[in-house]
């Protein structure tokens, strides 16, 4: 089990990691690719 200060510090050097995550989640059913929302 990842720690939660492990989990933040990772969530402030990799900020996009965090929204991927979130993406996939809200939208299961579609593919979220990361670049998706950078364009």
């Amino acid at each position: 089990m990842i720690s939660d200060r492990w989990f933040r510090e990772e969530s402030l050097r990799f900020p996009w990691r965090e929204r991927d995550r979130r993406l996939r989640q809200s939208s299961a059913t579609t593919p979220a690719a990361p670049w998706s929302d950078a364009a």
